[in-house]
């Protein structure tokens, strides 16, 4: 059913870009026509060598008219523009649409990911669950990620668990906690700056989070979107934990 709301969608893209090839036809032979017209006037009689020309100038002017249409008016990135902003609630920039428009369109082995979850979604979380899913999908391809900066974001952070997880295991004495990038980063999973001085706080956030990736919400969703929760939802545990032990050292 999901599936089927984004091809409707995108059903109704093609049949007005149908329209629009037929408006450039009549439009081919406007010209044409217009042409034809001009070289009569200067006297020259038709025969098949002023058709040829005539013809060939008029695919010339159309082609150009046309480029220039496509590059101002209607470009691929149109379809994916509308479909987050009006179904999704994702306001993208147009090179952010053109980046994730093959999540929509059937580019990926003619399967579509409408993610219609992502509405229920907080809308700060949307944009970063749409391109954190755009780049694992890509990626599966051999595509490389259409947003790069979001895996180098998730390669510091896990960065900074791995040191985290060193030192705990470390023979080392114990240092006391600090401000650490691991702490930073678990703490931003949860729109924190700093550790709150109240943890019911942060129970508080974990909750609202892990509601929001309850198997609840995913049971229409397709194996790979419901995976891709799975994946968030096993982050937000580690980032709970890491915040715990640091309330209880401190």
């Amino acid at each position: 059913m999901r599936t089927n709301v984004c091809k409707v969608f995108y059903f109704l893209f093609n049949i007005a870009f149908f329209f629009l090839s037929l408006i450039n036809i009549i439009y081919l032979f406007a010209i044409f026509g217009l042409i034809n017209s001009v070289i009569n006037l200067y006297g020259y009689k038709d025969n098949y060598f002023i058709y040829i020309i005539e013809f060939f100038i008029s695919i010339v002017i159309f082609y150009f008219v046309t480029d220039l249409f496509k590059k101002t008016i209607f470009q691929s990135w149109i379809p994916a523009f509308f479909y987050t902003r009006l179904y999704l609630g994702v306001p993208l920039k147009a090179d952010e649409a053109l980046r994730v428009s093959f999540l929509f369109d059937g580019s990926l082995g003619g399967k579509w990911f409408p993610v219609l979850g992502v509405r229920d979604l907080d809308k700060k979380l949307r944009r970063a669950f749409l391109f954190q899913f755009a780049n694992r999908m890509s990626s599966n391809q051999g595509w490389g990620y259409p947003f790069p900066e979001l895996e180098e974001q998730v390669r510091r952070y896990e960065e900074a668990q791995g040191g985290g997880a060193r030192a705990r295991g470390s023979d080392e004495a114990p240092i006391k906690p600090s401000m650490n990038s691991e702490l930073k980063s678990a703490l931003a999973i949860f729109g924190f700056e700093e550790m709150p001085e109240d943890f019911e706080h942060v129970k508080k956030a974990y909750r609202e989070k892990m509601a929001k990736f309850h198997p609840d919400k995913i049971s229409e969703e397709s194996p790979e979107i419901a995976s891709h929760y799975e994946e968030i939802a096993k982050k937000i545990n580690q980032s709970y934990s890491v915040l715990k032990n640091f309330a209880v050292k401190k």
